[in-house]
C-alpha cells in the first residue's frame, strides 16, 4: 500500500556533480581551468539517480560524489526542458564536451546556461577572447573598402562593393573590422546558407575587439532597436524573402524594415548567383545525368531573385541601406557580366595566398605558412574503361561510368562494376600495363595509392561521386572482401537523408578521423554533402568522379581540401609556442582531363575585374599554374603543363608538348599479328628493308614472333600456367615486337619534317608521298616509295589515329604558315594522313555544335550523316565537307554546301552558314 503512494509529483531537475577521480581534472579544451561536471537530467531524487550512474555494476566499496547543482528543469514560460537543451547551451558558449556528458566548466557556468534556457536568451560565449591582428591582404581589404564607401556616400544610391576573395581570407573578422573602421553600429548579414551562423557569432563574440557588440541569430530573440549598441543581424535570404499567409513580410523581421542599416553585407554572394550550379549538387543535372544529393535541398535551396542580383536586391528588400558588401570566394558570374567595375572589387585569390606565402619576409611567424599548396593531378582514363561509359555524344562520361541499379536484397551495385574495380586496382598501380599500353616503367605515372610520396599524402581523402546511390555502391566495392587494401581505409558515407544535412553529416567524419588523424586512414564518399562551408583539416585529396560544369561548383569542392592542418608547440628553448604544419602539399585528383584544364582557364583568367583590353590570359594561367601546378597523365607519360599546353589542349583536345609525343606513341602503329604476318609474306619488302642497318634482322623477329604466339596461342587463351621455357618465348617475343615497333616509330618521327616541307596543305599525306614529292619523302625518312607502299598496305600503320595526328600537326602549324595574312587565305579543306577534311566543319564538331552521326538536310530534302573522322557520308560514301557533299546530292547542282545543308542543334535551326557564325 505504501508503494503505491510513492512517485504521485514529478519534479524535473538539472544537476550536475563531479567525483574525486575528475575533480582535479586538467581542461584539454581550447580554455584553461580544470574540474569536469557530470551534467544531468531527473524527475526523481537527484541522490537516487547519481548513485544508479555510478553504480550500474555492483562495486565493493561506492563512488564518492560531490552535487555542485540542482535547478529545477521548468522555464519561464512553464515549459519542462531535458538536459539536452543545457548541455547545446553549453557547447554554443565554448564550452569542451568530454565524453560520457562530462563538461569543462564550473558550476557557476552550469547555473547561467539553465538561466539562459530558462529565459529563452542565448548564454554569452566563455570563450577567451582571441587579440590577434588583421593580415596584410586584411588590412588592405579593409582600407581600399573604406575609402570606396567614404568616396561614394552621397551619391544618389548606395554604393556596392565586392570582395572576390578565397576561402579562409577571413571575411568574418574583416569584415567586422571595417565596421570598426567606419564606425558603423547597425550591420545587417544576409546569406543563402544558413549554417555559416555560427562563424559570424564566434567572430564578433570570441574577439577583444568587438566586446560590447551585439548578435542576433535565427534562435535569438529580437534585439532592442532602441539598444545603441552595435548590432550584427545575421539572418538567411530563405527567411527574409519568405511571406506570412497574407504575403505580407514575417512578422519576426519586422525590425529589419525600421532599422536604419550601415551596412547590409551579402555573404556567399555567388550562391546567389548562380543558383543552378548550387541546385545541381541536390537535384542533379539532366545534361550530366547526375543526381546530386536529394536530401540537401532544405540546406542549399535559395529563392528566385532576378539574374541583375545586385540591382534587384534593393527592390526585393525594401530597407533602407548606405553601403552593400558582397561576400564571394567564387563571383564569376558578378565578374564576367561586369556588375562590378574594377575599382569596386578586392581580389585575393589563391595565387595571391601562395605568392606572399613564398614570399613572405615579415617579422615573426608567416600566416601563410600552414596553407597548403594544391597540385592536380590529371589522368586520361584507358580506353578500356572509357569504351563502356560514352555518352551519347561518343564521350566519356563519368556518370555513366559510375551508374548504379538496385539490388533486391542489398544496398545499389554498379553497373559497370568490373570496370570500376579495374580503376580501383588502377588507383594502386595493379594491371597498369594492361590498361595503359604505352607505361613502361620508365614512364610510369604517380598513381595515388601507388606511388610513395601520395600514398602517404592521401591518408584521408573525400570522393566526389555523382549520386546518392554511387556513394553507397562505392562502399560496397571498397569494403567487399577481396578489396584487402582499401580495407584498411575506413569508409564513410557522407550521402543521403540519414547522413544529416549540412555540418550534421560531419561529425561521422570526425569520429573516423579521430584526434591523431596520422594513425587512421579513411575516405569520405559524398555527392554534394561537406562540400561546401565545412574544414576538414586532414583531407589532403579530393577525387573529382563528378561531372562539374561551372567553375563555382569545382573550386568550391576543390578547395575543401587546402584546409591548413597545424599544431602548437610549445618552444622549450625560447618560450612562447611554435606552429607544427601537417599537411604541406594537397591534391585534386581528376579522371576527365579536358573538363579539369578547363576549370583551370576560368579560375585563372574569369576571377578578375580588368578589361578585356587589359587582359592577357596566358599570363594570367602561366600564374596561377605556378602555384597551382598541373600534372597531366594522357596514356604516355605524365608531364607537367604549362599556359600554353592548357589553352593548345582546350583549343585543339591536344597540348603542343603531347603533341610532340604524338609523333613517339606506338599507338601510331599497329604491328598487331595480321600485319607481320602480311609483312613476312612480301619478301621483296623485308629484302629492301635489310639493307637499312636498324632493320638487318626483321625476317629473323618476324618469324620468331609469330612462331612463338601461333604455339603459345592455345595456352594464353586457356589461362594455362606456362612452363619457364614457354615464358622465356613469350618474353622474347613481346621484347622482339617492342623493338621492332620502336624502329618503325623512327619513320613517322620524320613525317612532321615531310609536312614542314611540303606546300600542299590540302592533299592527304599519303597521297602527297606517292604522287607528288616521293623522292623527298625518300630523303627525309629513308624509305622508298615502295617500301612505304608496301608497309601501308601490310596495314602497319593505324590510318585513324595517324589521320588524327597529322589534322592536328597541321591545326598548330597554320598560324606560323599564315603568319601576317587573312584568315580567308588559309585553306579551308586540309588533308591528313589517308582523308581531308574541312577545316571550318571541323570546327563545328570540335566546339559540339554537331556531333558525329547528326543528319544534315539538303535544301532539296537530301539527308547526309556525320561521320567519326569529319566527313560527311552521302549515299554510303564520305565527302571531304558541306561543299562536296551538296554537289554529290545535286549531281553538282551545287556547289556551296553552306547554305545548302541545315541542322537541327541544341544552339538552335540553321543552315551550317548560320551555325558557324556562333562560333567563328
Amino acid at each position: 500500500m505504501t508503494a503505491a503512494l510513492t512517485g504521485g509529483v514529478r519534479h524535473p531537475k538539472i544537476y550536475a556533480y563531479t567525483t574525486d577521480a575528475y575533480e582535479n581534472e586538467a581542461w584539454i579544451g581550447p580554455r584553461e581551468g580544470k574540474g569536469l561536471l557530470k551534467v544531468g537530467y531527473t524527475d526523481l531524487d537527484v541522490d537516487q539517480r547519481i548513485y544508479k550512474q555510478l553504480h550500474g555494476v555492483k562495486m565493493p566499496t561506492p563512488t564518492a560524489y560531490e552535487v555542485q547543482v540542482v535547478e529545477a528543469a521548468i522555464a519561464d514560460d512553464g515549459r519542462a526542458f531535458l538536459d539536452h537543451d543545457v548541455h547545446a547551451a553549453l557547447r554554443r558558449a565554448g564550452v569542451h564536451r568530454r565524453e560520457g556528458e562530462w563538461y569543462e566548466c564550473t558550476a557557476a557556468e552550469v547555473q547561467a546556461a539553465i538561466a539562459a534556457v530558462k529565459s529563452g536568451a542565448r548564454l554569452q560565449s566563455l570563450r577567451p577572447r582571441a587579440t590577434f591582428e588583421l593580415r596584410p591582404e586584411q588590412e588592405a581589404a579593409v582600407e581600399r573598402t573604406a575609402a570606396y564607401f567614404t568616396a561614394h556616400a552621397d551619391g544618389s544610391s548606395p554604393p556596392h562593393f565586392l570582395w572576390n576573395a578565397k576561402m579562409r581570407f577571413g571575411k568574418t573578422f574583416t569584415t567586422y573590422q571595417l565596421a570598426q573602421r567606419m564606425g558603423w553600429t547597425r550591420v545587417l548579414v544576409l546569406t543563402y546558407k544558413p549554417a555559416v551562423e555560427t562563424a559570424w557569432r564566434e567572430d564578433l563574440e570570441g574577439h577583444a575587439d568587438f566586446a560590447g557588440w551585439r548578435f542576433k541569430g535565427k534562435e535569438d530573440a529580437p534585439p532592442d532597436l532602441g539598444d545603441e549598441s552595435p548590432l550584427v543581424w545575421f539572418a538567411s535570404f530563405q527567411d527574409v524573402l519568405g511571406s506570412d499567409d497574407d504575403g505580407n513580410p514575417k512578422a519576426k523581421n519586422g525590425g529589419l524594415y525600421e532599422a536604419e542599416w550601415d551596412a547590409v553585407v551579402i555573404d556567399e554572394y555567388h550562391f546567389g548567383a548562380w543558383r543552378d550550379a548550387a541546385r545541381g549538387l541536390y537535384v542533379g543535372d539532366p545534361e550530366t545525368g547526375s543526381s546530386g544529393d536529394t536530401s540537401e535541398k532544405a540546406e542549399l535551396d535559395t529563392p528566385d531573385l532576378d539574374e541583375d542580383f545586385t540591382e534587384n536586391l534593393e527592390g526585393a528588400l525594401p530597407l533602407r541601406v548606405s553601403n552593400y558588401l558582397y561576400l564571394s570566394g567564387t563571383p564569376f558570374r558578378a565578374l564576367t557580366q561586369g556588375e562590378f567595375l574594377e575599382d569596386q572589387v578586392y581580389n585575393w585569390t589563391y595565387s595571391d595566398e601562395q605568392r606572399e606565402k613564398a614570399a613572405w619576409t615579415g617579422h615573426g611567424k608567416n600566416p601563410y605558412a600552414a596553407l597548403p599548396k594544391m597540385y592536380l593531378l590529371a589522368y586520361e582514363m584507358p580506353e578500356a574503361l572509357r569504351e563502356v561509359a560514352l555518352n551519347n555524344l561518343s564521350e566519356f562520361s563519368l556518370t555513366e561510368f559510375f551508374r548504379t541499379e538496385k539490388t533486391d536484397d542489398g544496398p545499389p551495385r554498379f553497373i559497370h562494376e568490373s570496370e570500376v574495380q579495374k580503376w580501383l586496382d588502377l588507383l594502386r598501380g595493379q594491371e597498369i600495363t594492361g590498361l595503359w599500353a604505352n607505361v613502361s616503367s620508365r614512364n610510369r605515372p604517380p598513381l595515388p595509392y601507388e606511388d610513395t610520396n601520395l600514398l602517404a599524402a592521401l591518408q584521408h581523402t573525400v570522393w566526389y561521386l555523382p549520386s546518392v546511390d554511387a556513394c553507397f555502391a562505392m562502399r560496397g566495392l571498397l569494403t567487399a572482401q577481396h578489396n584487402t587494401f582499401y580495407r584498411d581505409y575506413q569508409v564513410v558515407v557522407a550521402a543521403g537523408a540519414k547522413a544529416g544535412l549540412g555540418k550534421e553529416a560531419l561529425p561521422p567524419v570526425e569520429q573516423a578521423i579521430g584526434k591523431v588523424p596520422q594513425e587512421r586512414k579513411t575516405i569520405t564518399l559524398s555527392c554534394g554533402k561537406l562540400m561546401t562551408g565545412v574544414t576538414v583539416p586532414a583531407w589532403a585529396g579530393i577525387f573529382m568522379l563528378r561531372e562539374l560544369k561551372s567553375p563555382e561548383s569545382y573550386f568550391q569542392a576543390a578547395f575543401r581540401v587546402q584546409s591548413p592542418w597545424k599544431s602548437a608547440l610549445v618552444n622549450t628553448a625560447e618560450g612562447g609556442e611554435d606552429e607544427v604544419v601537417h599537411k604541406e602539399h594537397c591534391y585534386v585528383l581528376d579522371f576527365a582531363p579536358n573538363r579539369a584544364l578547363r576549370q583551370i582557364v576560368d579560375y585563372a583568367t574569369r576571377l578578375r575585374a580588368d578589361t578585356a583590353a587589359e587582359r592577357n590570359d596566358e599570363a594570367a594561367i602561366d600564374e596561377f599554374m605556378e602555384f597551382l601546378p598541373v600534372l597531366s597523365f594522357d596514356g604516355y607519360s605524365m608531364s607537367q603543363l604549362h599556359a600554353a599546353d592548357v589553352l593548345d589542349y582546350l583549343t585543339n583536345g591536344i597540348s603542343s608538348s603531347m603533341l610532340a609525343r604524338r609523333w613517339n606513341s606506338p599507338e601510331l602503329l599497329a604491328l598487331d599479328m595480321r600485319a607481320m604476318e602480311a609483312l613476312l609474306a612480301n619478301p621483296d619488302l623485308l629484302a629492301s628493308l635489310e639493307q637499312i642497318e636498324m632493320f638487318r634482322n626483321i625476317t629473323d623477329d618476324l618469324t620468331a614472333m609469330i612462331s612463338t604466339n601461333k604455339e603459345l596461342r592455345q595456352k594464353t587463351l586457356a589461362k594455362e600456367k606456362l612452363s619457364g621455357e614457354e615464358k622465356a618465348r613469350k618474353d622474347d617475343a613481346a621484347k622482339r615486337r617492342d623493338n621492332l615497333k620502336k624502329r618503325l616509330q623512327r619513320f613517322i618521327t620524320r613525317i612532321p619534317a615531310f609536312m614542314y616541307l611540303t606546300d600542299d596543305r590540302e592533299k592527304a599525306i599519303r597521297d602527297i608521298v606517292t604522287q607528288l614529292e616521293p623522292q623527298l619523302f625518300e630523303r627525309v625518312t629513308g624509305l622508298t616509295l615502295a617500301d612505304f607502299e608496301q608497309l601501308v598496305n601490310a596495314g602497319v600503320f593505324n590510318d585513324s589515329k595517324m589521320n588524327d595526328a597529322v589534322w592536328k600537326f597541321r591545326t598548330f602549324e597554320e598560324p606560323s604558315l599564315h603568319y601576317g595574312e587573312s584568315e580567308d587565305t588559309a585553306p579551308r579543306t586540309v588533308g591528313g594522313w589517308t582523308l581531308r577534311r574541312d577545316e571550318q566543319f571541323a570546327l563545328l564538331v570540335d566546339t559540339e555544335v554537331l556531333r558525329p552521326g547528326d543528319t544534315l538536310t539538303g535544301a532539296s530534302g537530301a539527308q547526309a550523316m556525320i561521320t567519326e573522322d569529319y566527313g560527311i557520308l552521302v549515299g554510303g560514301i564520305r565527302q571531304d565537307g558541306p561543299d562536296a557533299a551538296a554537289k554529290a546530292a545535286t549531281n553538282s547542282a551545287v556547289t556551296d554546301g553552306w547554305t545548302y545543308w541545315s541542322a537541327s542543334t541544341g544552339y538552335g535551326d540553321g543552315s551550317l552558314a548560320e551555325l558557324h557564325a556562333l562560333v567563328a
